[in-house]
């Protein structure tokens, strides 16, 4: 009896632990639903540019020591060949990936001071990788932020006096081969840094991260850049690249006849992909100078590895106008609607697609349309489809300013929504932070006071609608914006921030 009761007990256990890892497995298959779907069902080959396409004075901005090799390895060396002049800037040192320190330094747990050691290694990795590639150490410029550290530099810490602390427990540079030591953890230290550097290098061309990049030190990065160069008016051509998404590269091995392709869900935002034809010995430089980061070849190594392919991959990101017309008002037209007898469940579609719930592709750019989104990206995302964004939308109109948020289902009363603004002006930058939940908007900290901001607010099925004085656009000669959605405090969802231009009235 007690035999039969053991064994039973054993089964039952047996059991228990096979739905546990059925469960597990299926969990992580949908997790990664996007990667499976990109392996068998890859995005179209995009169109080819070469080293014609690219100015004499090329200037590569890089989050962390290996995103210059990864998203560039093969142009920099053609770029070099053709004695063109290449500056690279690494924003970090990478000394927050603590993984690294323990393997390099055989400690347990990585320390602050493991951490800077760390950053001083990457630093002679990327010298090293970027001698690979034909750049030399006096075009090399490391800023020395924090690594992990960027977005909070970029959302909140902005003053000088009140810097973010770094993984490597320092509030400012503490690197003697930064490019200027000392400099606090701020955002806006990393403003004037980039702005320094512009104004040194005078390039042609920059590359930078893709606004789309789920890294936040690399989104952080992309929009850092977008900023400085919209705050000194530059005149360059803009490149972006692709590191850190759940879908690329497909596969995450060494496949070097293979191509890098962007991600299915990143084709139809508004980002123009090109690919850069690589040469067999550019691919085998490209892999060499990937080997010279050590520090990450031994812990990451196959993702590395992954980037080796028969081309390097660039997008080109249309800017935006804001248009004005007359007679828009999606609030009265929301209103007559509703004096009419317009059903609630009406949506303003301002991209054509519409609908609650509608997982159609998006209709081309309608004339108000300034940022397209992926959706149903990440598992979340399709679970919380009233927080998965599909586009933002912006018009002038009877003296007020319009900015619409489009998610992939009904806009819900359970979801935060955030509007980020920054306006560049005559007089400086003007900073606008704001969520809107249930329908009523609430100024976040560092925005302007809140007795300058009364947004008018009307939800309309999957859309939400702000209004502003139009006022505000007086002395406004760009724009940039960015939404983050939220549920229970947590980020679903953001936008890439964009810059959008003004047209005349």
């Amino acid at each position: 009896m007690a035999l039969r009761l053991a064994r039973a007990r054993r089964w039952a256990m047996l059991a228990i632990l096979g739905l546990v890892v059925l469960a597990l497995f299926g969990f992580g298959f949908i997790w990664l639903t996007p990667y499976w779907i990109d392996l068998v069902r890859p995005a179209p080959m995009p169109p080819a540019v070469d080293e014609r396409h690219f100015g004499d004075r090329v200037l590569y901005i890089s989050p962390h020591p290996d995103d210059e090799s990864l998203g560039g390895g093969g142009l920099i060396q053609r770029l070099v060949a053709q004695g063109k002049q290449v500056f690279v800037v690494f924003i970090t040192v990478g000394d927050g990936y603590r993984r690294a320190a323990e393997e390099a330094f055989h400690v347990f747990p990585a320390r602050p001071a493991d951490l800077r050691r760390l950053g001083a290694l990457r630093h002679g990795e990327a010298l090293a990788a970027l001698g690979r590639l034909g750049v030399p150490a006096e075009n090399v410029v490391f800023f020395g932020f924090p690594d992990g550290g960027l977005s909070p530099m970029w959302e909140a810490h902005w003053s000088d006096d009140d810097p973010v602390r770094g993984p490597n427990g320092a509030t400012r540079v503490p690197y003697p081969f930064a490019y200027q030591s000392d400099r606090p953890y701020s955002g806006s230290a990393a403003v004037a840094e980039l702005e320094a550097v512009l104004k040194q290098f005078q390039p042609t061309d920059v590359i930078y991260p893709d606004p789309f990049d789920q890294h936040p030190d690399h989104l952080a990065t992309s929009a850092f850049v977008v900023y400085t160069l919209a705050k000194l008016q530059q005149d360059v051509r803009e490149w972006t690249y692709l590191v850190h998404r759940g879908d690329y590269p497909v596969p995450w091995t060494y496949e070097p006849k293979w191509f890098l392709l962007p991600p299915g869900p990143l084709v139809a935002v508004g980002v123009h992909w090109l690919a850069f034809p690589l040469r067999g010995e550019e691919e085998a430089g490209k892999y060499a100078a990937i080997s010279q980061h050590v520090s990450q070849v031994r812990t990451i190594g196959p993702f590395l590895r992954a980037f080796v392919r028969r081309n390097d991959l660039f997008g080109r990101i249309d800017t935006p106008v804001l248009r004005s017309v007359a007679g828009f008002d999606p609030m009265g037209a929301a209103r007559s609607g509703a004096a009419a007898g317009a059903p609630r469940e009406h949506t303003w579609s301002f991209i054509g697609s519409g609908g609650s719930g509608n997982r159609a592709e998006p209709a081309p750019l309608a004339p108000y349309t300034v940022v397209l989104d992926a959706v149903g990206d990440t598992l979340q995302r399709e679970w919380e489809g009233s927080a998965d964004l599909r586009a933002v939308a912006s018009v002038r109109s009877g003296g007020r300013w319009y900015i619409g948020i489009q998610t992939r289902r009904r806009i819900d009363s359970a979801v935060s929504y955030e509007l980020h603004l920054r306006l560049f002006q005559k007089m400086g930058v003007r900073r606008v932070d704001l969520a809107v939940r249930g329908g009523v908007p609430t100024v976040l900290p560092g925005s302007a006071p809140s007795d300058a901001i009364p947004p008018g607010v009307m939800i309309r099925g999957d859309v939400l609608w702000l209004s502003f004085p139009d006022a505000w656009l007086a002395d406004t000669g760009s724009w940039m914006v960015e939404v983050q959605t939220r549920v229970a405090g947590h980020q679903v969802d953001s936008s890439p921030w964009r810059i959008i231009r003004l047209s005349p009235k």
